[in-house]
């Protein structure tokens, strides 16, 4: 897209909305629980660069091939190819380095930043769809898109499914389960797992439509990102049971301070 003489790449411009709309939940989410709005603004800029160079990095390692006989495009982002979980995995290592030097409780923050994430991840989608890239599998359902025929480079794809908004509109609604069940959370850290939870089931459902087109078998007839999904989904799984128990442990202990005093004087 054009305006005037200045051409505006629909992924990138996409990914900076959706960037900047995440960003801005999650600093009115801060005010609200009266935490300085100047803690999600200062990491943004941190994110943001981690993000790209993590998801570029991972993106461009699972197909090295064929970079290397074109490494001029390897670091060509504005035509898309991010990984998200390698993308994710670099902003909250560099969210960790951000907490320690601030101060904050890295838990606090990515409860904060989650919601968020949701809501920027919709957008990002949408610049994909524009992009015509992670496009799905042929179907004949009346909402079927042509894209860019990745295999076939000058033509169309037969009519494929827009998983791209797909994806968009389910991380949309992880987003707003997400907001409404804030005030349920009991725990710090809760609210990522359920977010690191959403998204892994979301994902591996969806990769079910790319598989074999834009979504690279891996093993065992899954996708790279359903072999990620999967771990990540046992991993928030996990730590959401252990710190649900010690949690629970806790409370007991508040309840009943004086319990394990009385047993030992009986």
């Amino acid at each position: 897209m054009k305006l005037g003489w200045f051409r505006v790449n629909a992924y990138g411009f996409l990914l900076l909305i959706g960037f900047a709309a995440g960003t801005a939940w999650a600093a009115r989410e801060a005010r609200r629980r009266d935490l300085s709005p100047d803690l999600i603004i200062d990491y943004a800029l941190w994110a943001l660069l981690s993000a790209i160079i993590g998801s570029r990095i991972v993106f461009v390692l699972l197909d090295l091939r064929s970079y290397l006989q074109q490494p001029e495009t390897m670091w060509q982002i504005w035509k898309g190819g991010l990984s998200f979980h390698g993308g994710l995995a670099a902003a909250l290592l560099a969210l960790h380095f951000f907490c320690r030097k601030r101060g904050v409780r890295f838990a606090q923050m990515t409860d904060l930043l989650a919601p968020g994430l949701a809501l920027g991840y919709a957008f990002a989608r949408i610049g994909c769809f524009l992009n015509g890239c992670c496009y799905g599998v042929p179907t004949h359902l009346p909402w079927a898109c042509r894209f860019p025929d990745e295999h076939n480079l000058g033509h169309l794809t037969p009519p494929s499914h827009p998983v791209q908004l797909y994806a968009s509109l389910l991380s949309l609604v992880l987003f707003a389960l997400l907001v409404r069940n804030l005030h349920r959370a009991r725990f710090e850290g809760q609210v990522t797992c359920w977010y690191l939870i959403g998204y892994s089931v979301l994902r591996f459902g969806v990769e079910f439509l790319r598989r074999g087109v834009t979504g690279k078998l891996f093993i065992a007839g899954l996708t790279e990102a359903q072999i990620a999904s999967v771990l990540m989904f046992a991993f928030a799984a996990v730590a959401l049971v252990i710190r649900g128990r010690r949690t629970a442990a806790g409370d007991e202990t508040e309840k009943h301070p004086t319990k394990k005093h009385r047993q030992r004087g009986a």
